[in-house]
């Protein structure tokens, strides 16, 4: 069984993941599902996806839509209480460094970090504001991407706004920054499960913590 909770999982939450999955793992347990005891945080994110024994995973609903939307179950978004977004939504922030003098009109054609190209939040929202015609740099992760702004070496990024919660609280870089803007909501990262599980005893045992979400939802982000 394999359970991976990868979306926000930095190192200094792992705690508080861990306590998150145990109230899940038991919810699950108590309609019947097996789960493991312990998340995964051995297996890269992207094979976790189609992992042959996944129990439950995140993904981004970039990649759900482009590629795994006939490979796995969808369970539902995460609700992420997000200023300005409905419940299940999500944005980005456009962050510059803080000594820079940008406006929100100076941003197209300039060097640029994103995360991954197969991100929502860190690239296709940037197309989709017109504002990857620039130079854009992969960095890995929007921590990266923040730490590249910060030191100069590149103009701004597109920053999920709940990433930025958790910079606030543990990444130095965020000092050197400041939100220039931010991009419209979208549906936010899926919770996802081996295809052919029961999608209904699933969803009665993960309720108090997703909110219910279909394909069709994610067919704007193409």
């Amino acid at each position: 069984m394999h359970a991976s909770l990868p979306m926000y999982d930095w190192p200094e939450v792992w705690a508080e993941n861990d306590a998150l999955w145990s109230k899940m793992r038991d919810a699950l347990r108590a309609q019947g599902i097996e789960a493991p005891d312990a998340l995964d945080r051995s297996t890269g994110y992207t094979q976790s996806w189609t992992h042959a024994d996944l129990v439950l995973g995140q993904s981004c609903g970039l990649p759900y839509i482009r590629e795994l939307s006939t490979k796995v179950a969808l369970i539902g978004a995460l609700d992420l209480g997000l200023k300005g977004c409905a419940p299940g939504q999500y944005n980005s922030h456009i962050v510059v460094h803080q000594k820079s003098g940008l406006t929100p009109g100076d941003l197209a054609g300039r060097p640029y970090a994103f995360n991954s190209a197969c991100s929502q939040s860190g690239l296709n929202a940037l197309n989709t504001a017109g504002l990857a015609a620039g130079q854009g740099t992969e960095t890995g992760s929007h921590r990266a991407s923040m730490q590249m702004v910060a030191c100069g070496d590149a103009d701004f990024a597109a920053i999920d706004a709940h990433t930025w919660t958790l910079a606030e609280r543990f990444e130095p870089a965020t000092q050197s920054l400041r939100i220039l803007s931010h991009t419209s909501p979208t549906p936010g990262p899926v919770y996802i499960a081996a295809k052919g599980v029961d999608v209904a005893a699933y969803r009665k045992a993960l309720s108090p913590f997703l909110v219910l979400t279909e394909a069709a939802d994610y067919a704007g982000l193409l």
